[in-house]
């Protein structure tokens, strides 16, 4: 996909991926090479804004001045194609050194020693890598590696404000167990995920292996952290502090993890002659990551006498789930051995039931903060709503201007006539009104008169003002935790037709094992390109739960569901190839 970059040539494609190539490119003046990342047209008009993502990336990267993080030159946009330019690296990526083996462990501390202070520059921006894989870190020379492709982080601060689509995102194969619950993500996610790579460098395999599927349900389940290979247990505290199960048993940051390895390096005998002592701690003045915990959670100089390895946590139910796909509207957690049972777990085939992205938002109405397509469930609900008062409040044309300020997230501006249209019973200004006390849009967060607002729209049955209620009674927010009404406000949604809903049902029918009324609402959801459900209409005709096994309409239900976002789907279809 050549493109005319001003300044530059291209000369060598380096690679490609779902959303992006990146091509070996020279300066026309100074003949300095460089690696532009190219962003490929048809990646964006989906429900995920890859191009807002691509942007963002060019500009969380720029802010950097670090020799482990890729240096950005310049951006811009060349026809239909965004670009990055950046620094071109030339020793690869890690993963390509990964896959001549297991390294010299104190080789392998040194490289995740400077990939922790690198994290620590993001976390303390406030910047979750959310990414981290062997194939996101270039490597300098032979010791020194460069953290790349931001291209998926999230601004911490902005994650509880911003109503953005709950997507999981990320690479399920280093993966915290929180991101694969879909749970709120701190840079404490960003370590496990190092601690997998880590793992993988000095054993020379992954810490866990399988399908999608097994990995996640693996990662979920297990009560501690896998085992290093004989001969290298004494890096096994390290391990264990950057893979338990619990966030608040990890290391709060990287300069509690190099500390660490600092201490274990210093008293343990390794593999190598020479001790180990990390050349690139962070710095000791350095920020704590946004959310990282208040109180060091793993006793540092403990690790170095550890006679006994292991890391605490809780053990989460699994069940097989798939996974929740970029949608329009975010979703909420949705399921429990019964409605009535315990709490809820994560949505997704990763396993489990819960949103994506770092807190449950509320659903906006068809023309709010982000649209959903369930047009007739919308229709329906305003022919059912009040009619506006007339022009000594607002007029109808300020109400849509509102929504479009909404859209457009000018939130202070839609806020007056939205607070006069839901005093005026108009459930859709009820539901956004909502919304903005649920995120403190422009007004107290308020979870309480959250509720309240819409608890009004959805008896007036407002379906995504129906699936907002559902999924504070799932979460406790505002109201005490109650999941027999989230399942019945769910229902009610779902009975509308709004798609979001039906899936929340079908999750919910699957986890009590009743397959056949899972197939049923997970093919209304399918229907409407829902990628999560066509994921789990795919997993019932591979397994046969609720229709008869028919392997054939179920890799074609994967490709469905893999085109419409589904990253398990996807996952599948690589671990399974035609």
């Amino acid at each position: 996909m050549p493109i005319d970059v001003p300044n530059y040539v291209l000369t060598k494609r380096l690679g490609t991926g779902s959303f992006a190539e990146v091509w070996l490119a020279e300066h026309t003046q100074n003949k300095r090479r460089a690696a532009i990342k190219i962003l490929k047209p048809e990646a964006g008009g989906g429900a995920v804004d890859v191009d807002a993502a691509f942007r963002r990336e060019a500009e969380l990267m720029a802010k950097f001045d670090s020799r482990n993080i890729v240096h950005i030159y310049d951006n811009g946009r060349a026809g239909p194609h965004a670009y990055i330019v950046m620094e071109y690296v030339e020793g690869g990526t890690l993963k390509a050194r990964m896959q001549h083996g297991a390294i010299d462990a104190n080789a392998a501390l040194h490289i995740v020693s400077q990939i922790a202070a690198a994290l620590d520059l993001a976390h303390a921006r406030g910047i979750v890598h959310r990414d981290l894989k062997p194939d996101n870190i270039l490597m300098r020379d032979a010791t020194t590696p460069v953290l790349t492709d931001f291209g998926i982080a999230r601004v911490l601060d902005r994650t509880t404000i911003v109503p953005a689509t709950g997507v999981v995102v990320g690479t399920c194969e280093y993966m915290s167990p929180e991101q694969l619950l879909g749970e709120p993500l701190d840079g404490r996610s960003d370590l496990y995920a190092l601690g997998l790579i880590l793992f993988e460098l000095i054993a020379g395999e992954p810490a866990h292996a399988g399908d999608y599927t097994q990995i996640a349900r693996t990662r979920i389940d297990e009560k501690s952290a896998p085992w290093l290979p004989a001969g290298t247990r004494a890096f096994q505290p390290i391990v264990d502090g950057m893979l338990a199960r619990s966030p608040d048993m990890r290391f709060a940051n990287g300069t509690e993890l190099v500390a660490a390895i600092r201490t274990i390096a210093l008293t343990q005998s390794t593999r190598s002659a020479t001790p180990f002592v990390p050349e690139s701690a962070p710095h000791a003045g350095s920020p704590a990551p946004a959310n990282a915990p208040a109180v060091r959670r793993w006793p540092i100089l403990a690790l170095a006498a550890a006679a006994i390895f292991g890391a605490g946590g809780t053990s989460v139910w699994w069940w097989l789930q798939p996974d929740k796909t970029p949608v329009p509207t975010p979703m909420a957690p949705a399921t429990l051995v019964t409605p009535s049972a315990a709490p809820a777990r994560a949505d997704d085939a990763k396993p489990a039931d819960a949103p994506v992205d770092a807190t449950p938002r509320p659903v906006a109405a068809a023309t709010s903060a982000k649209p959903a397509p369930e047009k007739a469930a919308g229709a329906a609900a305003k022919a059912s709503a009040p009619a506006a008062k007339p022009a000594e409040k607002f007029t109808q044309a300020q109400l849509k201007q509102a929504y479009r300020d909404m859209e457009q997230k000018k939130y202070k501006s839609a806020l007056p006539v939205l607070r006069l249209a839901a005093a005026d019973g108009i459930a859709e200004a009820q539901n956004n009104l909502g919304i903005l006390y649920y995120h403190g849009l422009e007004v107290p967060h308020d979870d309480v008169k959250a509720v309240e607002l819409f608890t009004r729209a959805a008896r007036q049955k407002f379906a995504p003002a129906q699936t907002n209620l559902a999924v504070a009674y799932e979460k406790g927010h505002g109201v005490e935790k109650n999941f027999d009404k989230a399942y019945e406000w769910y229902l009610k949604a779902a009975e509308a037709g709004y798609t979001h809903a039906q899936y929340a049902v079908a999750r919910y029918a699957n986890n009590r094992d009743d397959f056949p009324t899972m197939v049923l609402w997970a093919r209304k959801a399918a229907a409407n390109n829902y990628g999560s459900a066509q994921h789990m209409l795919a997993q019932a005709y591979l397994l046969g739960h609720g229709v008869e096994k028919d392997e054939r309409e179920g890799r074609r239900l994967m490709k469905l569901a893999a085109g419409n976002g589904s990253w398990l789907a996807e996952g599948w279809l690589q671990s399974n190839p035609d």
